[in-house]
């Protein structure tokens, strides 16, 4: 129980920072959902204002005709006049059910608020990125302190969420990205839901038009229907990783936008099909702000933007019932927005950073002698996460069957998943070719993680394959009793795996982050220290790094990797000239650098004095608790 208790606890600090991010989704959400219009998805309304504030905060930043604190303040009225403007016309913002929803989740978006930060790349540029917002009022530039981050370069969508959360509680709020995914996770869920269930009462393998916007409304968003959602979206999706969900990575909301985006170009089309113009023209717009608000979390995800029009070329040519002339008289609604803040992005960078992202080699110097290995790995790593990989083995077996003769919506969305699904695949293979080094290319570094982009593609087509069996299941029922397993199910999902989903809770993890706050008093902005832990490959240092900032200079970091020890050590404390050393454990290949008490199991602060080194304070290991007796 104590556990329990401990994996929801709040300091006053993260429980403001819960408060702050709602209040930013809510005006955030607000503001889609007038941008969108009166005919939207409501279940993207938090996608469509993001796409806006994104686009404000890129125009206005790159130009730098305001502080930051001006445009959010800004952009804060527009939401209030967006507030008033619902009201008036009487519309809701966000989806019937949506209070229920928040409900549902609201265990997990506390139990994401109680984590600290401690992934890799959250400490290396997704929170740096967002922390250099808050204390420069600016995006990163030539005439600006440099950014600490890995890459300053990338798109800041992630990092103004964490922005804009922060300016509103006073203080850094390091969770709220993985809230704001927990809110995205659950309004996807409630999209698919919506058209899972109407799939599963119609026949769309026969229709043309695919799922109404009257069908799709239709249903009662009762505790059932909720809970329906968020397990679709979590248990049920063959790409639902707690780790990507419950960090600042930008791949769960590169998963949700890109996602959302390719079911408005799915519905445009269909619409398209059924001669309904208005009702394309606003899909069309739809699919627009969720890639653009994609286009502003990574500068890879302009292949997504890509891959969709490769596959309304693909659809509007096979299909005799949609119009080539009809998609070019609506393109602009999907295209120039995204395409506008891409181009806008990349001048920026252009001029103001040397680096600081992923970028291809010459063409001389990619492996392509390496190809059948690599191609070998991906083929591995695909045969076990079967799941995913299976249902788009299906999708692209379907198209290959269909695209010669495409009628019905089904056909369409088949052609939409496989296409997007080998056109961003190809595009890995070159990239293991052309951008990574040799030895990531050979283990296919991140290929699970990177196909977990197209989960929210993957997740509508199963849903509608499912749905359409389930509809010509005669003996099919859902039994009463299963409603109420869903919604406790949900309700306690969060409690019974606190432990698993609190990963950050690790004894090491823990230690890193008690160790920076114990010797942050003893350094002093100009010194300058070097921070070793020769038993791991840098994970905790990380964290240090992190909480260290505005603190002393870290010149150097030393891990297990690092070996000859002593030769290391020397040679940086002679080049880098460290005032400072922390050191989790001392071995005896050191013992002529560093003396220390043996047997000791604790980390030491050292500081030089002359030509030797002192300890100024000593930590017992997290499995070695000091012996107060």
């Amino acid at each position: 129980m104590a556990a329990l208790i401990n994996s929801f606890s709040m300091s006053s600090a993260q429980l403001i920072g819960v408060a702050s991010l709602l209040v930013v989704a809510f005006l955030t959400a607000s503001l889609g959902a007038v941008t969108a219009g009166p005919n939207r998805r409501s279940e993207g309304d938090l996608i469509f204002g993001w796409a806006i504030v994104s686009s404000v905060f890129t125009v206005l930043g790159t130009l730098k005709l305001l502080p930051f604190t001006a445009i959010a303040i800004g952009l804060a009225i527009l939401s209030v006049f967006s507030l008033i403007i619902l009201w008036r016309r009487q519309d809701c913002m966000g989806p019937t059910g949506v209070w229920r929803t928040l409900a549902l989740v609201l265990a997990m978006i506390v139990l994401a608020a109680a984590m600290i930060p401690s992934q890799w790349d959250d400490l290396t540029h997704w929170l740096p990125n967002a922390r250099y917002l808050l204390e420069q009022d600016a995006f990163p530039g030539s005439e600006l302190p440099k950014s600490p981050s890995n890459f300053p370069a990338y798109p800041y969508g992630v990092a103004l969420i964490t922005y804009l959360s922060s300016k509103v509680a006073g203080v850094m709020v390091d969770s709220a990205t993985s809230m704001f995914n927990i809110l995205l996770v659950a309004s996807y869920g409630m999209l698919i839901a919506r058209i899972a269930i109407t799939v599963a009462q119609s026949d769309m393998q026969a229709s043309e038009a695919g799922p109404s916007p009257k069908q799709l409304n239709a249903h009662h968003a009762g505790w059932a229907f909720c809970a329906l959602a968020i397990l679709i979206s979590t248990a049920l999706s063959p790409t639902y990783v707690t780790r990507l969900v419950l960090s600042s990575y930008a791949d769960l909301p590169t998963t949700i936008t890109v996602g959302f985006a390719s079911i408005m170009i799915w519905l445009m089309l269909n619409a398209l099909a059924a001669k309904e113009t208005k009702l394309a023209h606003s899909y069309a717009w739809q699919a627009g702000l969720g890639m653009t608000a994609a286009i502003a979390l990574k500068q890879v995800n302009l292949v997504f933007f890509l891959s969709l029009l490769i596959a309304i070329a693909v659809v509007s040519l096979r299909d005799k019932s949609i119009s080539l002339r009809d998609i070019l008289a609506i393109s602009h609604k999907f295209i120039i927005l995204p395409l506008t803040i891409y181009v806008i992005w990349r001048i920026y960078v252009s001029y103001n950073f040397t680096g600081g992202e992923h970028a291809f080699r010459p063409f001389a110097g990619w492996i392509f002698d390496k190809t059948d290995d690599i191609l070998a790995r991906m083929s591995l790593i695909a045969s076990k996460k079967g799941g995913y990989f299976g249902v788009m083995t299906v999708a692209t077996l379907l198209a290959l069957r269909v695209i010669w003769h495409p009628r019905t919506a089904f056909h369409r969305l088949t052609l939409i998943t496989a296409t997007m699904f080998l056109c961003y695949n190809g595009f890995l293979l070159m990239s293991y070719l052309g951008a990574f080094t040799e030895g990531e290319a050979l283990r296919a570094a991140s290929f699970w993680r990177y196909n977990t982009h197209l989960g929210g593609v993957c997740l509508v087509f199963a849903a509608c394959v499912i749905a359409h069996a389930w509809r010509h299941c005669n003996r099919c029922r859902v039994p009463k009793q299963l409603a109420a397993f869903a919604i406790v199910l949900v309700m306690i999902a969060p409690l019974a795996m606190a432990k698993k989903f609190r990963f950050d809770l690790e004894p090491r993890i823990i230690y890193a982050r008690e160790i920076t706050k114990n010797i942050r008093p003893l350094l002093s902005a100009k010194d300058r220290l070097l921070l070793a832990e020769l038993d791991s490959d840098g994970r905790y240092l990380m964290i240090m790094r992190y909480g260290l900032h505005g603190s002393a200079t870290i010149v150097s970091e030393m891990t297990a990797g690092h070996r000859p020890y002593a030769k290391t050590l020397s040679t940086r404390l002679a080049q880098l000239k460290a005032s400072h050393i922390w050191i989790y454990d001392v071995p005896s290949q050191l013992s002529n650098i560093i003396v220390v008490p043996s047997g000791t199991n604790k980390s030491y602060l050292l500081v030089r004095q002359k030509d030797r080194w002192v300890v100024k304070g000593s930590w017992p290991h997290p499995s070695q608790p000091e012996n107060k007796n």
